[in-house]
């Protein structure tokens, strides 16, 4: 293995998805090895937990055990937070960084750490962001990579193995729709299901059959039909369209989930488990969420980020206790966070330094509520939702289902979204109480129901379709 700090340390990497609902309804979590961050509904960032390198942003190196706002991070859409160094793109495709930066993983021309956000440079029509320990990863929206930071195994993909401190175009990549990193290593996923990967590949992370690490895009070998992928420390997950899960790379701690403890060279299908709807990669462990809400993990358990009431270790998915209605899954070092779908978080695993943000700072081998990570609009605190109500029945549903209002409305607007914001139906309704959803174009998984009265205000419901 690669003799660096970070192995000593064993943090971890993880890609946080793009989640956005629209209005009030915006909000998206991830976690770094051992901090976390949010963005609130009014597309602000909170942030909390380890900070010796700056990661908070709040110009200090103080750890924070609850949420706090980092200033002049607004209109955010989407984040980033790996080892010790934290991303954010924001609405005009600007990408600002802070944290750790040793190898020049900021990408501000330099390797001196920042502990306020400092916008990464030569950027512009960013639409994703993602990092490794000691890389930064951007997507332009002409579908071209950019990478900065530590280039000592190739994470950067540009051809060579030098160091940059600002973003580099990575070679013979197009049509990329989606990127991650891990440890020293590199993903990206193509508009036709295939996976690319380059960087550090003694552990079979880039999947391509070999242990020999590529400074270049090579395609993971088998794959096809994929629509998310992620990496972690040295292993890489990729969620195929039918739902199915595959892993591949290191494997001594049994997060590849396959029933074994064998080191994979090429991608494995991970055991007694369908539906899945999202996957997060920790350092060691990984989870997964099914289209049912639940919440499944594997791998290492020595701190409890499995949620399973003990320590021990498992290399096929278990369930994680007491814990439902989730939309989204982040794994961290040693720890886990999740978030509800009424937007509350709730974590498990190491937590010395505030990681589950529930302003405790003890270690829990099950799920336990975090602290707010956003403030309450004052609009939000006012208003009274008793005088506003409805159902939906039957939910879950497998062909259509009926929203029906207490009362008959004058004015309604029903728009439905997926779980990263994209709007795939509107409807809207006049003088009358109920209204039928039927499946039609819709394909099975999670989608918010989100209802706008006449007095402009918005009601979310999770619907599910089976």
């Amino acid at each position: 293995m690669k003799h660096k700090s970070f192995l000593f340390l064993q943090f971890l990497f993880i890609f946080c998805s793009l989640f956005l609902f629209e209005q009030l309804h915006s909000q998206n979590i991830c976690s770094g090895a051992d901090h976390g961050m949010n963005i609130c509904p009014d597309s602000t960032v909170s942030i909390w937990g380890y900070n010796h390198y700056g990661e908070l942003g709040d110009g200090t190196t103080t750890p924070s055990y609850h949420a706090t706002p980092v200033n002049g991070m607004n209109h955010a859409l989407a984040i980033t937070a790996k080892g010790n160094h934290s991303l954010v793109l924001k609405a005009d495709g600007s990408v600002w960084a802070w944290g750790d930066n040793s190898y020049g993983q900021i990408g501000n021309g330099t390797t001196i750490q920042q502990n306020i956000p400092i916008q990464v440079n030569g950027l512009s029509n960013i639409i994703s962001i993602a990092s490794g320990y000691l890389h930064s990863m951007a997507l332009r929206s002409d579908s071209t990579v950019w990478t900065w930071g530590d280039n000592g195994m190739g994470a950067l993909g540009d051809g060579t193995f030098l160091q940059r401190t600002t973003p580099v175009q990575v070679i013979g990549l197009t049509g990329i729709i989606s990127i991650s990193g891990g440890g020293d290593f590199s993903l990206a996923l193509k508009s036709d299901g295939t996976v690319w990967a380059w960087g550090y590949n003694t552990l079979g992370q880039l999947g391509d059959g070999t242990t020999i690490s590529k400074n270049i895009p090579v395609q993971v070998n088998g794959l096809t039909h994929i629509k998310a992928i992620i990496g972690g420390g040295y292993h890489a997950m990729a969620l195929k369209n039918d739902s199915t899960l595959w892993a591949w790379g290191y494997n001594n701690n049994g997060q590849l989930g396959d029933s074994t403890n064998t080191t994979r060279l090429f991608p494995v299908k991970v055991k007694a488990l369908s539906g899945t709807l999202s996957v997060s990669s920790g350092y060691l462990h990984t989870l997964a969420l099914g289209k049912d809400s639940t919440v499944w993990a594997w791998g290492n358990n020595a701190l409890g980020q499995l949620g399973i009431n003990n320590t021990n270790f498992f290399n096929y998915p278990m369930h994680v206790l007491n814990l439902n209605h989730v939309i989204q899954i982040s794994a961290g070092r040693y720890h886990s966070l999740t978030l509800k779908d009424d937007f509350n978080a709730w974590g498990f695993g190491y937590n010395q330094f505030g990681e589950l943000a529930d302003s405790i700072g003890y270690q829990s081998n099950v799920a336990i509520p975090s602290r707010p990570l956003c403030p309450i609009p004052q609009s939000i605190m006012e208003f009274n939702k008793n005088e506003f109500s409805f159902s939906l029945f039957p939910n879950p549903f497998d062909n259509m289902t009926t929203i029906e209002f207490k009362e008959v409305q004058k004015f309604i607007t029903l728009k439905i979204v997926d779980v990263l914001g994209n709007e795939v139906r509107s409807l809207r309704l006049a003088n009358t109480n109920r209204a039928t959803i039927f499946k039609e174009n819709l394909s099975a998984g999670i989608y918010f129901l989100l209802v706008t009265n006449e007095q402009n205000h918005v009601f979310t419901k999770k619907l599910i379709l089976q």
